[in-house]
């Protein structure tokens, strides 16, 4: 072995040792800081555990009250049936009014570059901003400030959205975390699409959860549409399971090689296209060739933890 060789070597292996550590140190703080976050975050990888844990807690009925926001496309029994079998359900329309507002908001509030709380500008003035920075941004969000927003606060407690949670998850559900995202058409790195959530990947944030997905601007093939893999009919496997969220680091060819490239739908649609998914689905937000694509999500699950990944 040559010393270059030698030097690839113990840089792998140092890398591989930082990561390790890492990783054992970031499970300890779960497990101080949340016993309960811990133990879910350690076991809802595994679906046999997924199952156990939110087995019903009552009978729901396939109905739902109507909705002044959203409109869905079937009715309610085809919607629940359609995210127990294929694991999303595409078909909601949110009300153009909504649709309006939520846009105003969005133009109106500072908003976050690459979710970094030091970079903030208002969307308007992206160009001056992204200018003074030096580089192009890949993402900007609000964090938590659409909660103080009137409309997305209607959205939130929306009586059809929560029984579709309800009625799906088995028990009365609990609003966990949302974000109203711009994505850019700006050039990426893997690791940058990876940060992003814009490679297939999964996310684990309860035993089960439903998100709900709106489009606030029109997205067609090039501005970064959604995209998932249908639930079934070739099972995760142990492997990835055990994995867990880490299968993000799987080159999208693998999985979809796998799970099947014609079980991959892309969803596109114009502002107000809605979509339910469970997030335990592979999925990603396409990175965008030309354009911007906001998207607005809400997230339900069956209790809320104290901390969170990236809180602790």
């Amino acid at each position: 072995m040559t010393a270059v060789q030698e030097a690839l070597v113990w840089r792998r292996c140092s890398s591989i040792a930082r990561k390790s550590a890492a990783y054992v140190a970031k499970k300890y703080r779960y497990l101080a800081t949340d016993p309960s976050f811990f133990w879910m975050a350690t076991l809802a990888r595994f679906e046999l555990a997924r199952e156990w844990a939110t087995r019903p807690k009552g009978v729901y009925a396939k109905t739902a009250s109507d909705s002044p926001l959203v409109r869905a496309a079937h009715d309610t029994a085809t919607v629940l049936d359609t995210l127990r079998t294929e694991g999303y359900y595409v078909g909601l329309t949110l009300a153009p009014d909504a649709v309006s507002e939520l846009m105003a908001c969005a133009r109106s509030a500072v908003c976050y570059g690459d979710r970094d709380r030091h970079l903030a500008f208002q969307i308007n003035d992206r160009a001056a901003f992204e200018q003074r920075l030096g580089r192009k941004l890949k993402v900007a969000s609000y964090f938590n400030q659409q909660l103080e927003w009137p409309v997305f606060m209607r959205l939130k407690s929306d009586p059809w959205l929560n029984a579709i949670a309800r009625a799906y998850l088995g028990r009365d559900p609990v609003f966990l975390r949302s974000e109203v995202l711009w994505s850019f058409a700006t050039a990426a790195t893997v690791e940058e699409r990876v940060t992003a959530a814009q490679v297939l990947h999964c996310d684990i944030n309860d035993f089960k959860t439903l998100k709900f997905f709106f489009y606030l601007t029109d997205v067609g093939p090039n501005n970064g549409p959604h995209e998932y893999i249908k639930k079934g009919p070739v099972k995760r496997t142990l492997m990835h399971q055990m994995l867990g969220q880490r299968c993000c680091n799987i080159p999208d060819e693998t999985l979809l090689r796998i799970y099947g490239a014609s079980q991959m739908v892309t969803v596109c649609g114009p502002a107000g296209s809605g979509f339910a998914g469970d997030p335990y689905y592979f999925h990603r937000g396409a990175h965008p060739s030309e354009g911007s694509r906001v998207l607005l999500q809400i997230e339900l699950g069956c209790r809320a933890y104290r901390t969170w990944y990236f809180d602790v």
